[in-house]
């Protein structure tokens, strides 16, 4: 099956830390075929592996440009916004300067912000997916809507 190859092959260059030849090798293929789905998410998740999230954003926001019902692009977004506001939260918890933990702060707020709408999309494809439901879950958590983070709570209980 074509599709066991192609992950077998990914698998291999990401296991021989070859991950420059790879993304070289996914170019190739979307300089013929922009707007393979399949290619995007992919190269999108290699450099979301990578921590290179806004490379990875521009290949996730391209999918949605054409597939703005993929779970995986609305789910990566919205990930990607809440490992921000994570980091920034982090730092706010380790400085002393006030006017440095509130501008933190409040920028971790607008990546929360950002993220529910890919996030909540990403639930309206697909109501059962655990890590969706645990980013909505702590994510209504932090801008203080704990009824529907006791919800998405339920929901993952239910899943288990």
């Amino acid at each position: 099956d074509d599709k066991g190859l192609i992950k077998e092959e990914i698998n291999l260059y990401i296991n021989l830390n070859k991950t420059d030849d790879l993304i070289l090798k996914l170019n190739s293929v979307l300089e013929n075929d922009q707007e393979n789905e399949t290619i995007l998410n992919i190269r999108g998740t290699v450099y979301y592996n990578l921590e290179e999230y806004e490379k990875s954003k521009i290949d996730y926001l391209k999918i949605l440009s054409f597939n703005p019902n993929s779970f995986d692009a609305n789910f990566i977004l919205g990930s990607i916004q809440v490992n921000f506001a994570n980091n920034l939260i982090d730092k706010s918890n380790n400085t002393t300067n006030d006017k440095l933990y509130q501008k933190w702060r409040k920028e971790a707020e607008n990546y929360f912000s950002t993220a529910l709408p890919y996030l909540e999309k990403a639930f309206e494809i697909k109501q059962n997916d655990k890590n969706n439901l645990e980013l909505l879950k702590q994510i209504y958590y932090k801008i203080g809507d704990y009824k529907k983070s006791d919800a998405m709570k339920k929901l993952i209980l239910i899943i288990k």
